[in-house]
């Protein structure tokens, strides 16, 4: 093993480890001091240095578990939590530094079981960190569509906002068509709006399940039809047979047109409380925290200090050599 060095006594040359041992041997207490100090000054930083707590969450197994692990360690994440917690302001630093920051102090692991651990000194700031990183994750992988469960979710969201418009464009409170309305026999009314909500919750049953079928495949789920009101033939023949004017077949079925998406809205509704509340046990976990602090690891840092002793010696007596050889 040879070190090449220039200096300015003989233009240039070369220390061997050969070397390198003989100048230890003449400066013995070097290495000895340089290593004692190291470790003296990581004993003293390691003991000095506060204990931290650890929280924890972990992950049911389920299908989603890869996409959270993705969503935990992303900085979308990151900053959301850098940002709830106020670290640029606390601080005084940008955006990414503040990530970072919190980084260090977060891990995430596992794969089908995915565990979120958190240090900090405050053992109830270091669970709250960890509820946050998992509610944002939530809500991020919600928003990118990244699960089958909120794929699903904006599918039928989208569709909710459909029959709400479709429901707002049919004015049935309109008192001429409130009039036209009061002419038709109740029982008709009746059987009208009684089967136009019966076809609501019947096409929203199909639109749900064709969801649940094709749920790995996005480009289906996005073009997925809105149901809209069907006339069986026993319906046609019962209109031919009800002897209604046209002014009355047009109110009667702007009627069932209203009464059909009114009906989708609350069979969507309650779908989707029902997804959410399903979801709900993932977004609800709480962090654990260890009842006792966890300390510092000493032993590994003297060692690492030990070792840092070592090369900061072997640089010393490098240098001394080569000053020697100056002379």
């Amino acid at each position: 093993m040879r070190m090449n060095y220039d200096n300015e006594g003989n233009g240039g040359g070369e220390i061997s480890l050969v070397r390198i041992l003989q100048a230890f041997r003449r400066y013995p207490y070097l290495l000895l001091s340089l290593m004692v100090l190291a470790v003296a000054v990581a004993a003293v930083v390691a003991y000095l240095r506060p204990v931290q707590y650890v929280a924890s969450i972990t992950l049911p197994p389920f299908s989603g578990a890869a996409a959270y692990k993705w969503a935990l360690q992303s900085d979308a994440v990151r900053e959301k939590v850098a940002n709830q917690l106020g670290l640029s302001q606390q601080y005084g630093v940008s955006t990414p530094v503040a990530r970072r920051m919190l980084a260090a102090n977060v891990q995430v692991r596992g794969d089908s079981t995915v565990q979120i651990y958190v240090k900090d000194r405050n053992p109830e700031l270091a669970a709250r960190i960890a509820e946050m990183y998992l509610d944002a994750a939530s809500t991020e992988l919600r928003n990118m569509r990244l699960t089958p469960e909120s794929r699903i979710l904006g599918v039928l969201e989208a569709r909710h906002r459909s029959a709400q418009a479709a429901a707002a464009k049919l004015r049935i409170s309109d008192p001429a068509m409130q009039q036209i309305l009061d002419t038709i026999p109740g029982p008709e009314i009746e059987r009208a709006a009684s089967s136009a909500r019966m076809q609501a919750v019947l096409a929203e049953q199909a639109l749900s399940l064709s969801l649940q079928d094709t749920i790995n495949s996005p480009g289906i789920l996005l073009s997925a039809p809105m149901p809209d009101v069907r006339r069986d033939e026993s319906e046609l023949a019962y209109a031919g047979r009800s002897a209604l004017s046209a002014s009355q077949a047009q109110a009667l079925e702007q009627l069932k047109g209203y009464h059909y998406w009114t009906a989708m809205v609350a069979a969507l509704d309650d779908r989707l409380a029902q997804l959410n509340k399903e979801a709900e046990p993932i977004r609800s976990l709480r962090a654990v925290t260890s009842d006792r602090p966890v300390p510092p690891s000493r032993l590994r840092l003297m060692v690492l200090a030990g070792a840092f002793g070592i090369l900061l010696a072997v640089a010393a007596v490098v240098a001394l050599d080569i000053l020697r050889r100056s002379r």
